[in-house]
């Protein structure tokens, strides 16, 4: 008797788990996909932003490659001495030659809250 109410409660576990992995995919989607606006917004704008093929603001994206893990960034890069930079380091931290404008740190520092929301608001905790 023991061992069939062992094997009801691993499956019971285990579909629990199942349901909470998929809300938890959703919800780091729907805030990837936020971040990823509010990083174009927040975006600088001019002329190493803005040239090339594709402006810095529209070159974010997300990597979903592993589970439970979204990465936001960007892949616009500028030609540099030793090959190319990715612009969003230049941007974010400046150089001798160009002052920082920084927006990645603080766009984050300001919808944080509002991601987790969005995270927490995907969960389904109803049993």
């Amino acid at each position: 008797m023991r061992h069939q109410f062992d094997l009801n409660a691993d499956n019971l576990i285990q579909g629990l788990s199942d349901t909470l992995n998929e809300d938890l995919e959703r919800g780091l989607d729907k805030a990837a996909a936020r971040a990823m606006e509010a990083l174009r917004d927040a975006s600088p704008r001019g002329e190493l932003a803005d040239s090339g093929e594709k402006p810095y603001r529209d070159s974010w994206y997300v990597k979903d490659r592993y589970k439970k893990v979204r990465y936001i960034t960007n892949d616009k890069y500028v030609d540099g001495p030793d090959g190319p930079i990715p612009l969003k380091m230049l941007l974010e931290y400046g150089t001798e030659e160009m002052p920082a404008q920084p927006h990645i740190q603080k766009t984050y520092d300001a919808i944080e809250d509002e991601l987790a929301e969005i995270i927490l608001g995907e969960i389904n905790l109803d049993l």
